[in-house]
Formats: C-alpha cells, structure tokens, sequence
C-alpha cells in the first residue's frame, strides 16, 4: 500500500482497522464474475437513468421493472414469474419457500409518489438482476 495512502487512513481510523479490515481486501482480487457484475451495472444504470429520466419518469422504469419480475420469459417452469429465481438466487443462503419468495417480493411494491423512495427501490432491483438478465431488461423495455 501506497505510504500516503496508510498514512491517511491511519489518521482516520486506527491501525487495527487498517490491518484488519482493509488490508485483507487490498491484497485479494475479487471474483471475476463479481467484477464483471459490478462494471456491466455501472454502464447499465447510466443507460437505464439517462433513458428514462430523459425520456420517461422514474414511475415507468420502476413499472417496467415490476412487469419484468412478474413476467415468466426464459424460465425452466414457464408458469412461475421471473422473481421467484431472482430473489431465490439473491438470498441464496436461505432456503426459501414460496410464501417468503413472495412476501420479499411485495416488500419491493411502492405506490407512493416518493421519487426518493423509487429510485432506492428501483437500484434495488436492478442490483439484484444478473448481468443477462439487465441486457434482456435493456433490449425488452428500452431497445424495443
């Protein structure tokens, strides 16, 4: 680590929380598939901002969004919508039932006119979408 670096952390916090908690993550890479996840974001949000603010209000994407979950496309079970393998993946380290898949999904629903609260809602959500599933989201709702 660069000494002007260390230095400025350890006049922010304490040497303990530099050795601890951030040099483990200047010295291990995070996973390519991780890394790619977060660059194809990155490009993606500027994109879906930048075409529905301009175009649209920040109601429609989130419109957009809701009818992309609820939608069955490319699905192995063409009678489940798309968020129950969403969530299911999102929260891979519980096992849920269909009942809690559906109630995580309810809690993503907002019906007031908060475009604070919307654009949060709306991240949300396209951070949970894998790479693909934001290009197809891409093509479907803003190429088509």
């Amino acid at each position: 680590m660069n000494q002007q670096v260390y230095n400025f952390l350890i006049n922010k916090t304490n040497q303990d929380v530099v050795v601890e908690h951030i040099y483990p993550y200047t010295y291990q890479c995070i996973p390519n598939e991780l890394s790619r996840d977060i660059r194809s974001f990155h490009s993606d949000i500027n994109l879906i901002d930048y075409m529905y603010n301009y175009y649209h209000r920040p109601s429609i994407l989130y419109t957009d969004l809701m009818y992309y979950l609820n939608n069955t496309h490319q699905q192995i079970q063409s009678n489940m919508p798309a968020f129950f393998y969403i969530i299911r993946r999102f929260f891979s380290n519980r096992i849920l039932t269909d009942k809690e898949v559906s109630e995580i999904f309810y809690k993503l629903s907002y019906y007031g006119n908060d475009d604070n609260i919307l654009c949060g809602r709306i991240r949300m959500i396209l951070g949970m979408l894998s790479p693909e599933e934001r290009t197809d989201f891409i093509n479907r709702y803003l190429l088509s």
